[in-house]
């Protein structure tokens, strides 16, 4: 994925087929799909899994291509989240990474993600709320998550970014109407590679470019130093090194879930 705007986010992991094969971003499975590594911030959605139900990594046995388009209507959808940092303690934000974010092609199907929110039930709660307002948000029926850099930069900057006016809110947009006008690579496709040229021409043909001006415009200054959105974005170059090769980094996950259910 090409960069697009300051609204994006960064890349996202593809776990293909019915059997949960790895096909993107896992250091653990032999059948990676490596493209350029992406840049920090540099992507229309932040780190994810596709678990879609069928097709394959390069979309074999299905669409060949994928042309971007924005459902009509489209009206972004965006909860201010709600801090809670009594949510999780450090301890259960690792065992969340692990149980749910880590392997989730692995930990979806055998029920371990499940049961960590069963007998964590608060952390989980907090982490992905049904509402998407919390830092994991689940897509298209538990397919891929993404994680929540806009709501991380609203928790970060409260009291200075409530409202339409609002940073948070209008990142989500942008990055809402790139990933919207995606969807179907992954719903109808199943392809990771088909999602991902896709939202390269998002950007190429301006399809966002009103939310595009609009975060723009509310997002002055949020990644000059001292800002406080900057918990919300990788902070070192191992950082962006484990997401750029792999897709995953614990640190910077347990980090932005803490931001809203913890303490970072």
């Amino acid at each position: 994925m090409v960069k697009a705007s300051a609204a994006s986010g960064l890349v996202l992991v593809a776990l293909l087929s019915a059997t949960f094969v790895v096909v993107a971003c896992s250091s653990s499975d032999n059948s990676e799909f490596r493209g350029d590594p992406p840049k920090p911030d540099a992507e229309p959605d932040a780190p994810g899994t596709f678990l879609p139900d069928g097709g394959g990594a390069d979309g074999e046995g299905g669409a060949k291509t994928c042309t971007p388009k924005l459902p009509d209507p489209f009206t972004p959808a965006w909860k201010t989240p709600t801090k809670d940092a009594a949510a999780c303690t450090p301890q259960e934000l690792a065992l969340y990474f692990t149980a749910c974010l880590k392997t989730p092609g692995t930990t979806e199907a055998d029920g371990t993600c499940a049961k960590f929110k069963t007998d964590h039930a608060t952390c989980g709660a907090c982490a992905e709320p049904d509402d998407k307002s919390g830092p994991i948000q689940w897509q298209a029926g538990r397919k891929f998550f993404t994680l929540n850099i806009a709501g991380c930069v609203a928790v970060q900057q409260e009291g200075t970014d409530a409202g339409a006016s609002g940073c948070g809110e209008a990142y989500n947009a942008a990055v809402q109407c790139s990933r919207e006008s995606c969807i179907s690579c992954i719903t109808e496709a199943n392809s990771f590679p088909l999602f991902s040229e896709c939202q390269k021409k998002v950007g190429m043909q301006g399809i966002c470019k009103s939310y595009e001006t609009a975060q723009s415009a509310a997002c002055q200054g949020y990644k000059n130093a001292g800002s406080p959105a900057l918990e919300c974005f990788p902070k070192t170059s191992a950082e962006s090194t484990e997401l750029g090769m792999t897709g995953v980094s614990e640190t910077f996950y347990s980090r932005v879930v803490a931001v809203t259910c913890g303490t970072p």
